[in-house]
């Protein structure tokens, strides 16, 4: 991941797969985003946290809707779960397949809050060095 050596990191996937869990994470952003608000898309490569970690790739869809509270960030990801919504539409499901999917890929969805409120989630994607 150095600029001066003859390496590079790619990412090696499921093209319908990450497109699956992206797409679900936008269109939760999409329905919990008030009229005239912002939804920001961003990727990030993180170096490995240590030596027996690989490179990952970080794609973040941040919103600035109702946010989560911070107890039940985890709580979103079950089966069937749904926080108080009003009139939004949905079965609960689409957080947990979207885990379920990011992990059988070898990597993960998280929860967080937004930098201006609202709330980020983050797809996490291994990376492979071709060194």
């Amino acid at each position: 991941m150095h600029a001066d050596d003859d390496s590079e990191t790619i990412l090696v996937t499921d093209p319908a797969r990450v497109t699956q869990v992206l797409g679900n994470l936008l269109s939760n952003a999409i329905k919990y985003t008030p009229r005239g608000g912002r939804i920001e898309v961003a990727t990030e490569m993180l170096a490995p946290r240590d030596p027996d970690d690989g490179a990952r790739l970080a794609v973040h869809v941040v919103d600035d809707g109702p946010g989560i509270p911070i107890d039940k960030r985890e709580e979103i990801f079950g089966e069937f779960t749904r926080l108080e919504t009003g009139d939004k539409p949905g079965a609960g499901l689409g957080l947990s397949i979207a885990r379920r999917v990011a992990r059988l890929l070898g990597g993960d969805v998280t929860v967080s809050g937004g930098h201006r409120g609202g709330t980020r989630f983050t797809l996490w994607l291994p990376l492979r060095s071709t060194a």
